[in-house]
């Protein structure tokens, strides 16, 4: 079976960006209009506390005793690679 043929009579791509885009602008600078600082920070800090209570748990487990905090940049350079 064939797709119908269908025509746009309307522009396409982007309209009304933010100003802090372009049709220049990068992929990471179309996600930090979904994830920005704010957002990014809530999931160290639900990764930290994770982790936080299972060292509390866990003592003598070798990634709770080798864990370090995590931080804003290292979680933007962990979500980037997972997308």
């Amino acid at each position: 079976m064939n797709a119908p043929d269908v025509h746009f009579a309307e522009d396409h791509g982007f309209h009304n960006l933010p100003k802090m885009l372009t049709v220049d602008s990068n992929a990471i600078k179309f996600l930090e209009l979904f994830l920005d600082n704010d957002i990014v920070q809530l999931m160290v800090d639900g990764t930290n506390k994770g982790a936080c209570q299972t060292k509390a748990s866990k003592s003598c487990d070798y990634y709770s005793k080798s864990w370090v905090d995590v931080t804003v940049p290292e979680m933007c350079a962990f979500t980037g690679i997972h997308l």
